[in-house]
């Protein structure tokens, strides 16, 4: 199934989280791709760094690993957001589960929780 999908695709984006795991399976993906070309020449594909943690050496060097193969990475790479799974525990979207208000004021992670609560909860 995974050949046929890549067949009807243009561009493939590989989504890769900065772990030797995600790495070395890229690896196999690469050699699905490698067959499918066979079929289509023309399909493209990119890697997407998924879920960085900023400054920490995994997220540096994840970039550097998947410089060994022949596939481009995208310029912008998508960061570990840890308001997402917050919000999930409050049982709130993330569009009323930020971080941004108490950030702004510039608050710690500790003292924002009770701003979130006030700030997820207006008028509470």
């Amino acid at each position: 199934m995974a050949k046929s999908v890549m067949l009807a695709a243009d561009m493939l984006v590989i989504p890769v989280q900065p772990s030797p795991y995600d790495v070395w399976a890229a690896e196999e993906t690469l050699k699905l791709i490698e067959e499918a070309t066979v079929h289509k020449d023309s399909l493209k594909s990119v890697f997407a760094i998924n879920r960085k943690i900023v400054n920490t050496a995994i997220g540096r060097d994840v970039e550097e690993a998947l410089n060994r193969y022949p596939v481009p990475i995208l310029a912008t790479h998508i960061h570990q957001r840890v308001s997402f799974a917050e919000s999930a525990l409050g049982g709130l979207m993330l569009a009323k589960f930020t971080i941004w208000p108490c950030a702004a004021a510039g608050m710690t992670s500790r003292q924002s929780s009770s701003c979130l609560s006030d700030w997820a909860s207006p008028g509470a």
